[in-house]
């Protein structure tokens, strides 16, 4: 039971990490856009601002994310050798450790997919920045022609 607890707030914690970085994704470019709507300087300098930091923030999550791709691919690579029949086996003859193995195998692969799912979210805001100050720099220098 108290292993199935664990479980579930492992769960949690994975749902609730995606939800909040969607949620702040979602609530800084609403505030770029209702500052965009308001005051087109100050909304260049925010965007501006935010691009920096999401970018600094990209830049410096490289390595975590990279040992993450690491660990989902070796875990993929994991999965290939343990077949549906091993598994069946272990199961049968009660084989505990390499039960648990699999299952610690598998929580991390949900939290190194989670750290790379956050980061290819954190690369489309700094993409969404990027668009909005390039076409913001192209209309400034169309309407100064």
């Amino acid at each position: 039971m108290a292993q199935t607890q664990t479980q579930s707030q492992n769960l949690d914690q994975l749902s609730a990490d995606v939800r909040a970085r969607l949620a702040n994704i979602d609530s800084s470019l609403k505030s770029l856009k209702t500052k965009a709507d308001a005051d087109a300087k100050q909304a260049d300098a925010e965007a501006r601002n935010q691009l920096a930091k999401v970018s600094a923030d990209v830049e410096a999550n490289k390595p975590q994310i990279a040992a993450a791709e690491a660990q989902v691919s070796q875990w993929v690579q994991t999965q290939k050798a343990a077949t549906t029949q091993k598994i069946a086996e272990w199961k049968a003859s009660q084989d505990f450790s390499n039960l648990q193995a699999r299952a610690a195998d598998a929580e991390r692969y949900a939290a190194a997919a989670r750290d790379v799912a956050v980061a290819k979210l954190n690369a489309a805001h700094q993409a969404a920045l990027e668009a909005y100050i390039a076409k913001k720099d192209a209309n400034s220098a169309s309407s100064s022609s």
